[in-house]
């Protein structure tokens, strides 16, 4: 054999040695990943199956009439399988239309998912700071929702597109329903910034505290709104992981509506 044979079977085998090694240490794994983001997002949707619509039946007690935090009926069976739901957030014409759960840190359901199993995709969840076990009325300053961006399309990955002016202004209004009460919010900032800026924040110095926050955060929005602060007592935050920058979080501010 000619040494310009043995050359190029050697660049040959070379080159089948690479093609392997990238199947095996990339893509393959990466295969393996999104099918399993993908099985654990079709778990998480089967749960809200067992949501029955019904109206929530509050409780009225002596003059004047004064409503209580009272569980709608679509939620005691879910509640019987899990004890860590607070609501449920959905965005129409997305993925997004998840359970929300709370533990009594951050970390615990930031890689397991609602049945307590350990998984990447992890699953939707409240800071722990903020209290939605109550009625509407009661609501106040920021509520925090924090979901992983996954590769397969799945959680909170879709908030991405929201940094695109006509998107936001096609899907403005998010659902985010307590145990109590369905609620609409409606976006008023979204921005990209480091885990530790201030769009987590859930304690405020006063009123005024919270008014410098709300205008902090609007100031800081990609995209222009219109939506007025104006007598705003509570507001949603979702955030997810954003790769554009280094530790990067996508933020996204809604102000919860009257009606």
């Amino acid at each position: 054999m000619s040494k310009k044979n043995i050359l190029i079977i050697s660049i040959i085998g070379t080159y089948l040695i690479l093609v392997g090694c990238g199947l095996y240490f990339n893509i393959i794994p990466y295969v393996i990943e999104v099918k399993a983001q993908s099985e654990a997002d079709v778990a998480a949707k089967e749960i809200i199956d067992l949501l029955e619509a019904s109206e929530v039946k509050p409780v009225l007690i002596q003059e004047p009439f004064k409503k209580e935090f009272s569980v709608a009926d679509k939620y005691k069976a879910v509640l019987e399988k899990m004890p860590d739901v607070v609501g449920k957030v959905k965005i129409e014409d997305t993925n997004i239309d998840y359970l929300a759960v709370q533990a009594d840190n951050n970390d615990y359901y930031l890689k397991k998912d609602y049945d307590g199993q350990e998984s990447k995709s992890g699953s939707i969840f409240l800071d722990f700071n903020s209290n939605v076990k109550q009625i509407k009325e009661n609501l106040k300053g920021n509520i925090v929702l924090y979901g992983h961006n996954m590769k397969s399309g799945t959680m909170f990955h879709n908030l991405r597109y929201y940094k695109n002016e006509k998107y936001l202004n096609e899907h403005k209004i998010i659902e985010f329903d307590t145990l109590s009460d369905d609620l609409k919010w409606e976006v008023f900032s979204v921005y990209v910034d480091s885990g530790n800026c201030i769009g987590n924040d859930t304690v405020f110095d006063g009123e005024e505290g919270y008014k410098e926050f709300l205008t902090e955060i609007k100031n800081k929005s990609l995209v222009e709104t219109d939506v007025s602060l104006d007598n705003t007592s509570c507001i949603l935050s979702l955030i997810t992981c954003d790769y554009s920058t280094d530790d990067g979080r996508l933020f996204i501010h809604a102000k919860m509506l009257a009606e």
